[in-house]
């Protein structure tokens, strides 16, 4: 998989979290969703675990955001973002990527602004209910997207999303099975930094 592709899907599965924010759904869906939405947009922090599992394998990774900022760790991909400067890097070929995301930009990676942004592009409901878990089926109102269906599982006792299925145009199948989260205090800018100690044999390029 391309780190293009790698990086696509990964914020398709943060984008797809983070729909739930603003989908046109009916009851009970309205109410799981609306819940779970208060939970995010409400938290000072929220720290997650994941795994990617898509046509071209599986990739761990784990997710913290606060604010505005967010970061994101996998082993193929990594992504820091202080609210301003955005830094990228990229194992395979051991670089890192600095660029100031235009709003556009934000709204493909960067999940605080998806969270921010008006996402009532989708409809939902309630495909089933196993224990305290909840599947909310998301699908897009107009056609056109990358998206042709989505089913977004959320535990109803916590109100946090716990997996996430994303079907694409051209037939590929996504799935991200999301653990560990925890939501916890704010969390300051400096820690969504990127430190070059981190990976200090990486070639730094400054695309500001």
């Amino acid at each position: 998989m391309s780190v293009k592709a790698i990086y696509f899907k990964l914020s398709i599965v943060i984008a797809v979290i983070c729909v739930a924010l603003g989908v046109y759904a009916v009851e009970p869906a309205k109410s799981t969703v609306s819940k779970c939405s208060a939970t995010l947009k409400s938290a000072p922090s929220l720290t997650a675990t994941f795994i990617l599992d898509s046509d071209n394998g599986q990739i761990p990774g784990s997710l913290t955001m606060s604010g505005r900022c967010f970061k994101l760790i996998t082993d193929r991909l990594s992504i820091w973002y202080d609210g301003k400067t955005q830094w990228t890097y990229i194992p395979d070929n051991e670089e890192v990527n600095i660029t100031e995301p235009t709003p556009d930009e934000l709204m493909e990676t960067n999940p605080v602004e998806i969270i921010n942004a008006s996402m009532s592009k989708y409809s939902a409901r309630v495909v089933s209910t196993d224990g305290n878990v909840r599947t909310i089926e998301l699908k897009p109102l107009n056609a056109g997207g990358s998206i042709v269906s989505a089913e977004l599982s959320i535990d109803t006792v916590r109100n946090l999303p716990t997996r996430i299925v994303a079907v694409f145009t051209n037939g590929s199948r996504l799935i991200a099975n999301i653990a560990n989260v925890k939501i916890g205090k704010a969390i300051g800018r400096s820690a969504f930094v990127y430190d070059t100690k981190l990976h200090p044999s990486a070639e730094t390029i400054d695309l500001r």
